[in-house]
């Protein structure tokens, strides 16, 4: 998640500013919750700030997230749902969760092969809440080990009177390049090869020297740019998009 936690920070004031400018009778917070998975490890700590007009705060502190931790592929939804529901002060108005995931969620109806099946009703439970508090969410799939989880969410959300839209955080245009699909396998084979290697007690005969060289890093690079650029219009044209929904409501 390190790239997309670097494309938050990024353009967090450019996010701020545009929607501004677009909308210049309106005033906006921005908070975060930075989930982890406390179900397989409680030193894996979820971190959150509460929604603020101090963009410069909230791009500071962004800059201090870590993306460590994880004993298995499901990440703790349910504890994230539960911080947006018990510890974000949301005002009356309009309140928009854009939430990005590259893993699902814990309990058998959200991930198959998870091994926590007393983590879904917590989950079930903390999207009704939501759905009550009137929250729109836009779920944003990175990886497909993910949309199983935001697909289930979202029935669950919508049968509760709640908004849920499932969204790719790639568009075509970018998923389609070739060096979009070896950045993203490179990643996975230099994270598959992590893992062996602290199976293997740090074993010092691998060779990371493949998955390292000059080109790789330089298309990270633009895979970097590239990310900002999505991170940003995602979260604009979905804001802005919402916005024009619930005037035209009031029409």
């Amino acid at each position: 998640m390190e790239s997309y936690i670097e494309a938050a920070k990024q353009e967090t004031k450019n996010i701020s500013e545009e929607l501004q400018k677009e909308y210049p009778e309106m005033s906006f917070r921005y908070g975060y919750i930075f989930y982890r998975d406390s179900v397989d490890d409680n030193l894996d700590t979820h971190e959150a700030l509460d929604l603020t007009d101090d963009v410069d705060e909230l791009q500071n502190k962004i800059g201090d997230i870590e993306a460590v931790g994880g004993g298995d592929y499901p990440e703790d939804w349910a504890g994230a749902y539960k911080l947006a529901n018990e510890r974000i002060n949301w005002r009356n108005g309009m309140k928009i969760i854009m939430h990005l995931a590259d893993d699902g969620a814990h309990g058998k109806l959200f991930s198959i092969e998870d091994m926590h099946p007393e983590e879904e009703p917590k989950l079930i439970n903390q999207l009704k809440k939501a759905a009550k508090n009137n929250i729109q969410i836009y779920g944003f799939v990175i990886t497909e080990y993910c949309r199983n989880s935001f697909e289930q969410c979202a029935k669950i959300y919508r049968n509760n009177g709640g908004s849920f839209e499932i969204l790719d955080y790639f568009p075509p245009e970018i998923k389609n390049k070739p060096e979009f699909n070896m950045i993203m396998n490179n990643n996975k084979i230099s994270y598959d090869i992590n893992e062996l290697n602290i199976e293997n007690n740090n074993n010092d005969d691998m060779n990371y020297d493949d998955y390292d060289d000059f080109e790789y890093k330089n298309m990270k690079e633009d895979f970097q740019c590239m990310n900002n650029d999505v991170f940003n219009r995602n979260c604009v044209s979905n804001v802005s998009k919402y916005i024009k929904a619930k005037k035209n409501l009031k029409k």
